[in-house]
């Protein structure tokens, strides 16, 4: 199956300052007659994350610099996140295919002179307020993203977020790591608890090891954290994605199809909005049944405290 382009950043083609989220609406066609709940990943890397597609039998092409929806299984789809790849970003057509893209402009910081470290940024801002609350999993691969210690600050920036705006039914975070970095990530939890609570890790003898999860008590980013080597990740993934699954289904947090898609189009133009409402899940369950009501918005992204483009220091 061809893997749908769903979101794109880019510039107007009249040379606006401010950049443009296209959403290509044919995407999610993926959810239509869905006859699951869908389990939603969240995929983030580049070459690193393509190797494991690979390993799972999938297409790894990646048909750009965006965000893609990528079927696994008929109850999994990954939101395969490249859009953090970008060094430049393209030119909308100046007419847009009818019916086939909603076009969002951002009141945001980056420009057309951005350097890529501040497109990355955004793109791992957005990451967080528009897709973190609708997954189940969420993939980091260390390799692509610059190593363990960059892995460890963005978990840092989304537990700090969290502190301000809990979320609901947080997500399991996988640390998708190269054997070679075996000594390193046996103190990885040590070093994150000392980012956490600004001590010095030299301080801790300890070390976590890389079997058992990693649980922040009063911590509401994530539900655990799980330190996992590349070559062993095709072969636990379906079973994590069902585990954590499972805990936000008892939560009360599987939606159908449909409604996935409906909220997934409320949060990409409460995004473009920058209104600071956010979605209700609480709400957003009980709504099941009325999904042309858009009043089920108000509580687990993070666009108050953190306006599309700010992000943690």
């Amino acid at each position: 199956m061809a893997v749908p382009t769903w979101i794109d950043l880019q510039f107007g083609a009249r040379g606006e300052l401010r950049p443009i989220l296209v959403e290509h609406r044919i995407a999610y066609k993926i959810f239509d007659g869905q006859a699951f709940h869908p389990r939603l990943v969240l995929a983030i890397g580049g070459a690193e994350k393509r190797h494991f597609y690979r390993a799972l039998e999938l297409d790894a092409h990646v048909p750009g610099n965006g965000i893609f929806l990528r079927p696994v299984q008929l109850a999994t789809l990954v939101i395969d996140c490249e859009l953090h790849n970008q060094s430049t970003l393209g030119i909308c057509e100046r007419a847009a295919p009818m019916g086939h893209q909603t076009r969002h402009t951002l009141h945001c910081a980056v420009t057309p002179n951005s350097p890529p470290q501040r497109i990355s940024q955004f793109a791992l801002d957005m990451y967080w307020q528009l897709l973190f609350p609708f997954a189940s999993v969420v993939l980091l691969f260390a390799d692509d993203l610059g190593g363990l210690e960059p892995v460890i600050e963005l978990l840092v920036c989304w537990t700090r977020r969290a502190r301000l705006k809990p979320l609901l039914s947080p997500p399991r975070v996988i640390v998708v790591f190269h054997w070679r970095h075996r000594s390193k990530i046996e103190t990885f939890e040590v070093r994150l608890r000392a980012r956490l609570t600004g001590r010095d890790p030299a301080a801790s003898t300890s070390t976590s090891g890389i079997s058992a999860p990693i649980r922040l008590d009063h911590e509401h980013a994530f539900e655990s954290v799980y330190l996992v080597p590349t070559w062993k990740l095709s072969s636990e993934f379906l079973v994590q994605v069902e585990e954590s699954f499972g805990v936000r289904e008892s939560a009360g947090f599987a939606f159908s199809g449909e409604h996935t898609k409906t909220l997934l189009q409320t949060a990409v133009s409460q995004f473009g909005q920058s209104c600071g409402q956010q979605i209700d899940f609480h709400a957003a369950v009980t709504n099941d049944s009325n999904l042309d009501q858009v009043a089920i918005i108000a509580s687990a992204l993070d666009l108050d405290a953190h306006p599309p483009g700010a992000h943690c220091r």
